[in-house]
């Protein structure tokens, strides 16, 4: 993980967030122990049973906030906990998940999501030495690294995702740091 996850912070710098809240309305948020710890520290609140009646979805198998994010707010988009905001909302828009990381499409990286997509079956050859890719279509590859063609239009589909691993960052981080004018 900690390859992938040095390669989506450095990826992440190439990212201008638009500030319109999107991912806080409608991205599932799972807490891990410390984002737990943290928010309720933050918060002064001393009981996970008070935390989680307040702010997590009761419907959700495991610990995810209930949607929209309750720490939005609604009027400035904005992030009520911005500094001790959980590790999914620091990557966004990665997501790591069992070893693969997740890239949500999103306004603020649409165009690295492009780049991404454009140079896709070349990062996957460089990356792995094999050309496990089709275009559009889910395909499960068995050295764990599966597509889905994200959707950043607004006539498609809301979230799709693409799903790739490490040395597919890696090898796109290097893409970036070699273009000219890339900021």
């Amino acid at each position: 993980m900690q390859k992938g996850l040095r390669a989506a912070l450095q990826i992440q710098k190439y990212f201008e967030c638009k500030r319109c809240g999107n991912c806080c309305r409608e991205m599932p948020v799972e807490l891990d122990d410390v984002d737990v710890i943290n928010i309720c520290k933050h918060l002064g609140i001393k009981k996970f049973e008070e935390f989680e009646s307040k702010y997590m979805d009761e419907k959700a198998t495991g610990n995810y906030l209930k949607m929209p994010c309750p720490f939005l707010d609604e009027k400035t988009s904005a992030c009520t906990i911005y500094v001790h905001r959980p590790m999914i909302c620091r990557l966004y828009p990665f997501a790591e998940r069992e070893g693969l990381w997740q890239i949500y499409p999103c306004l603020m990286g649409s165009d690295i999501i492009q780049k991404i997509l454009s140079t896709f079956p070349t990062l996957l050859e460089n990356s792995r030495g094999q050309k496990p890719y089709v275009e559009g279509k889910f395909q499960m590859i068995e050295e764990g690294i599966e597509f889905k063609m994200p959707s950043i239009s607004e006539e498609e589909e809301k979230v799709k995702t693409l799903v790739v691993s490490a040395p597919v960052l890696l090898e796109f981080l290097k893409r970036l740091e070699e273009e000219p004018n890339t900021t």
